[in-house]
């Protein structure tokens, strides 16, 4: 390995453990690191050191020549990639970059050299309320209970909880007096989620005295999409269901029903509300009506 390649793992290394125990960063997103570092730098061992690494003024520039060359290859290999993929790929590298120049181990902060590309709109997908309402009657007239399919179907529509959140669930984060949840989502960030009175009495038919509230470890997230996919096929839905798809239709129903994007960003464990704006895709149906009701050009003149 070349004496900058082993510079670059050492210091990606030392990287990871600042962030694994200063940012406090979620597993996915410490995985997501992980990876586009090693993907990026051509890196194959990247575990956890948290030693005293030293580097010399030669050691700096060959340290900046070897990550600008890096960048721009990895940058052109994911120019197939979505928008969205390759700027949080570079966001990633970026803060690396960032890091590297505040501890010094370079001289320059050449971060901005590289610029994201700029990410095309996307309306998230979402169910129609007749859907919605199709998916509840199949739950009335289904014999078997499934109490489980039930329960994290109305965690993630009826709270907006995302999948993850929803499978580690813990029976003692649930208040289950007054229908309420204490939730810990992305930067360890807690809000608490109010259910609707018919979505909570789903979750006390799982009650019981496990640790968290779909048994003794939680939910695996692979089996929750197995279990939301089920759901929209037994209910004969045309496309795949899948979690996120809920979560976006408890923001977009939410907020057809008069919800603002303030109350809707608490709900939702968003940082910043530029994440919750996407959410203020109307139906044309909606904007029509509310077009002819509140336009004065329809009123009587």
């Amino acid at each position: 390995m070349e004496p900058a390649q082993k510079k670059l793992q050492d210091l990606s290394c030392l990287f990871l453990h600042f962030i694994t125990y200063t940012k406090k960063l979620s597993a996915h997103s410490l995985k997501a690191y992980t990876t586009d570092l090693k993907e990026f730098f051509n890196l194959k061992d990247l575990s956890f050191k948290n030693k005293k690494i030293t580097v010399t003024a030669q050691d700096k520039k060959a340290l900046e020549k070897e990550i600008k060359l890096l960048i721009a290859k990895h940058t052109n290999k994911h120019l197939k990639l979505a928008n969205s993929s390759r700027s949080r790929k570079l966001a990633v590298v970026r803060s690396f970059i960032k890091w590297l120049a505040e501890q010094d181990y370079i001289e320059e902060d050449f971060r901005f050299l590289f610029k994201p590309p700029k990410n095309s709109y996307r309306v998230p997908s979402f169910l129609s309320v007749d859907e919605v309402f199709s998916i509840l009657e199949m739950f009335k007239k289904e014999k078997i209970k499934r109490a489980r399919d039930k329960a994290l179907f109305f965690l993630l529509y009826g709270g907006g909880l995302r999948v993850s959140e929803a499978c580690q669930l813990k029976n003692q984060e649930i208040n289950w007096l007054n229908g309420t949840l204490q939730i810990t989502g992305k930067g360890n960030r807690q809000r608490l989620v109010s259910l609707p009175e018919k979505a909570f009495k789903y979750l006390k038919n799982l009650k019981s005295n496990e640790i968290y509230l779909f048994g003794k470890t939680p939910l695996s997230e692979r089996k929750a999409y197995d279990i939301i996919r089920s759901i929209g096929q037994r209910a004969g839905l045309l496309k795949p269901l899948h979690p996120h798809a809920l979560r976006h239709s408890f923001a977009t129903h939410m907020l057809l029903g008069g919800s603002n994007l303030r109350t809707l960003q608490k709900l939702l464990g968003h940082k910043s509300l530029t994440a919750t704006q996407k959410y203020t895709h109307l139906d044309l149906a909606h904007l029509s009506k509310t077009l002819e009701n509140c336009h004065p050009l329809n009123e009587n003149y």
